[in-house]
């Protein structure tokens, strides 16, 4: 085996395993939406009263990202209920004074949905786009790798 071939060996194995990690993720995330769907269908208005503003990881550059999450207010069975969205927005996404419709699980009113988030739905298409990315460029240097050999 030339290192050619071991190096094309090497790279189809790395792009095969970050395919099938990016597509179990958004198979994942898929369900998870479908769940929320599924258990979460009392619809409530809620208000948004805070943004928490949390720090994230560190970009390729170096440099710090920050996402903002709303705090919802709603009523649940005569009580207000608080709950963070664990789901960060860019800045000014969200407004404090906002209202939103949450649709809450009955059996577990902190498990919610806002309608309209289209965020599952576009990380599901941005997941299940790079694994297509990946696998043809797992394709590419397959090809490539059987037109060194052959000559």
């Amino acid at each position: 085996m030339s290192d050619l071939q071991f190096i094309a060996g090497f790279f189809c194995l790395i792009l095969g395993v970050l395919a099938v990690v990016f597509l179990l993720a958004s198979v994942l995330i898929a369900r998870s939406g479908k769940r929320k769907a599924r258990e979460c269908t009392v619809p409530v208005t809620a208000e948004i009263i805070e943004i928490q503003k949390r720090r994230m990881d560190l970009d390729a550059d170096g440099s710090r990202t920050y996402s903002w999450f709303p705090k919802y207010r709603f009523c649940w069975n005569g009580k207000d209920m608080e709950i963070f969205d664990n789901t960060g927005h860019r800045e000014g996404y969200q407004q404090v004074g906002n209202r939103k419709t949450l649709y809450v699980n009955p059996d577990k009113p902190e498990d919610f949905y806002v309608e309209g988030d289209r965020l599952t739905r576009t990380l599901v298409i941005v997941f299940r786009l790079v694994v297509i990315v990946l696998l043809v460029a797992l394709v590419a240097v397959f090809a490539i790798d059987r037109k060194i050999i052959t000559g």
